[in-house]
């Protein structure tokens, strides 16, 4: 199984964030990074006819079966991709997946995976554990990128967890 939610995100975006902070000292951690941006990412990034919405799923080699679901584990891809310099375009898709995770639900909390192949995203496994990983990725576009949509989307967030976790 491929994946880069659960039990397989933080290897990869650590990749990326220790090449970065160690000034390229490992250079297998970019070659690594690199064979995951040009391999690993594309075998599992999808997009949704029904929502329009591009995400990330768990991608099973053996059977050739794609999960149509999304981790919210996944939402440090945004930031990820917009702090290695390339693909902006994904990350601004990717970003607004994992905002409309939160944004699609009653409370404005997301759900720790979520359904994608719906007209619209809707929570799945329904509980929520203050993940950090979209908060994250709203913060890095929002450096990366100047666009006050990220700010906006980031301070709904808190809202709903100022009403919703007290």
């Amino acid at each position: 199984m491929y994946s880069v939610g659960a039990g397989a995100d933080s290897f990869y975006e650590y990749l990326l964030k220790l090449n970065l902070l160690t000034q390229d000292q490992y250079p297998q951690l970019q070659t690594m990074y690199n064979r995951f941006r040009r391999e690993g990412l594309p075998a599992l990034l999808r997009h949704s006819k029904k929502s329009g919405r591009y995400y990330l799923t768990e991608y099973y080699r053996t059977s050739n079966i794609h999960y149509l679901t999304m981790d919210h584990l996944s939402c440090f891809v945004p930031a990820m991709l917009a702090l290695d310099g390339g693909d902006l375009w994904m990350a601004e898709e990717l970003t607004t997946t994992c905002y409309t995770m939160y944004n699609s639900t009653i409370t404005g909390l997301a759900a720790e995976v979520s359904m994608m192949e719906h007209e619209q995203i809707k929570a799945w496994q329904t509980h929520f554990i203050l993940r950090p990983e979209t908060v994250e990725s709203l913060f890095v576009m929002y450096r990366q990128t100047g666009n006050e949509t990220y700010r906006q989307w980031g301070w709904n967030i808190f809202s709903a967890m100022e009403e919703h976790l007290q």
